[in-house]
């Protein structure tokens, strides 16, 4: 699929709204409050001026437009896949909402895909301070981005966009709500436009529950490291039938989708964990002592393994030697870059699949649970980049598992949260915020 500029005529909306649904008793799931709405309306109208669209097309998505009776998980999930930009509500409760970490996970994995197709950044997350708070209540996810347009105004940056909406009765306050709005829409436009983000393949993001984009355990100053083991021959000692040319000196270079990318995998992994905000390090399977029987983790490993490993004699030695281990290792994940209408044909595939059945039988089978299409053979750059998040997730999920931990003692502190005014806001008294404590909507 071609990518280009988001238009509602194309039938791709220029944003998608992410917010914390409100929650409150004897509801299950209420309705976004009557400034979420506003601010949409007024979103959608002014970058439908700023980009020149006809009048009554749509131009924003939020969840609430899904008609009774649609697969609304699908329906989001192709939104997430097409549309030109992401818009993020902060506040306290959308960081606890697990809803909201699932449209953001996904989303971001469109990112990384696009980031290894292109092999360009494209940043299409844009955050609206929804209700002004500090960074040290943000997961690191949110914190990463720069969460502050200074074009929107000083009174923006004090109170945040939602006192701006309810209090657009004073005319100081109107004013500085149509600059803010307007600079935003003028963000988004210019995001949506210039380099679009490219969609996904098939229209579809997958919203997986266990990819909650704020959720973890790193402490705010860990360094998040990730550590990606490169199994593959190397020229000079290749068996016969692979192709010197997705070969180098070292397994690093390794080049499993060369002609059509002749990046190194090991290059596309790194550059894709790093724009996850993790420390990525590349290493190999013989220099990794907690691969072996007895190790504690150091790192969460992904294992990027190249089916012709299991026809060279010592890597099919190291493999099946880690093979016998890995259901102790939870830390460590399965993925195969593998173009199979690149491989020499079907007998040729076969015997491929043979070999990887002979040396990673216990390991593709459990990773199979989680990431059944990792290990099966990611045929392009795209799907690698699109199933790589996911197996970094199960990783960095084993990694805790099997990680000791060492809490404070005492009781748990409760995170600091925002509720009523903020100090120095004149934000007014009353229970008019709508955003409640737990999330339960569609799950």
């Amino acid at each position: 699929m071609t990518a280009g500029p988001a238009s509602a005529t194309s039938g791709r909306p220029y944003f998608f709204l992410s917010y914390a649904h409100p929650q409150g008793p004897g509801r299950r799931d209420k309705p976004p409050d009557k400034p979420v709405r506003d601010f949409f309306h007024d979103l959608s109208e002014e970058v439908a001026r700023l980009a020149k669209v006809s009048p009554g097309l749509p131009i924003g998505f939020a969840d609430w437009q899904i008609r009774a009776g649609n697969h609304w998980r699908r329906e989001l999930g192709q939104v997430l896949a097409t549309c030109g930009v992401f818009i993020a509500l902060y506040s306290p409760d959308y960081f606890e909402r697990p809803m909201c970490g699932q449209e953001w996970a996904a989303f971001h994995r469109r990112e990384l895909i696009h980031r290894a197709h292109i092999k360009e950044d494209k940043r299409a997350i844009v955050p609206v301070m929804w209700r002004r708070m500090d960074d040290d209540n943000m997961p690191p996810a949110a914190r990463r981005l720069h969460y502050w347009l200074l074009e929107a105004g000083d009174m923006y940056r004090k109170r945040g966009m939602r006192e701006l909406v309810m209090r657009r009765n004073r005319p100081e306050i109107d004013q500085a709500y149509q600059t803010a709005l307007t600079a935003f829409a003028e963000h988004i436009v210019q995001v949506a436009q210039d380099n679009p983000l490219r969609p996904t393949d098939g229209g579809v993001l997958e919203l997986n529950p266990d990819e909650n984009a704020f959720a973890g355990q790193w402490n705010r100053d860990d360094p998040r490291p990730l550590r990606f083991v490169v199994v593959a021959p190397v020229l000079g000692k290749l068996p016969p039938g692979a192709n010197p040319q997705m070969y180098g000196n070292s397994p690093e270079q390794w080049r499993p989708y060369w002609p059509a990318d002749d990046t190194p995998i090991a290059e596309t992994a790194a550059a894709l964990g790093e724009a996850d905000g993790y420390h990525p390090m590349v290493e190999f399977l013989g220099g990794c002592p907690d691969l072996r029987d007895g190790q504690a983790p150091t790192a969460p490993t992904v294992l990027i393994v190249d089916p012709w490993a299991a026809h060279d004699q010592e890597l099919d030695e190291l493999l099946r030697t880690f093979d016998r281990l890995s259901q102790d290792k939870p830390w460590v994940r399965l993925v195969i870059p593998w173009d199979k209408n690149n491989s020499g044909g079907g007998h040729q595939v076969a015997e491929l699949e043979n070999g990887l059945q002979r040396v990673l039988d216990r390991t593709r089978a459990h990773c199979r649970m989680e990431n059944p299409e990792a290990v099966a053979g990611l045929a392009s750059v795209a799907a690698f980049g699109e199933r790589l998040p996911g197996v970094i997730a199960a990783a960095e999920r084993g990694y805790f598992r099997r990680t000791a931990t060492y809490p404070p003692q005492g009781e748990a502190a409760r995170l600091p949260r925002l509720g009523g005014n903020v100090p120095g806001s004149g934000a007014p008294n009353g229970n008019d915020a709508g955003e409640g404590d737990r999330d339960v909507r569609r799950d």
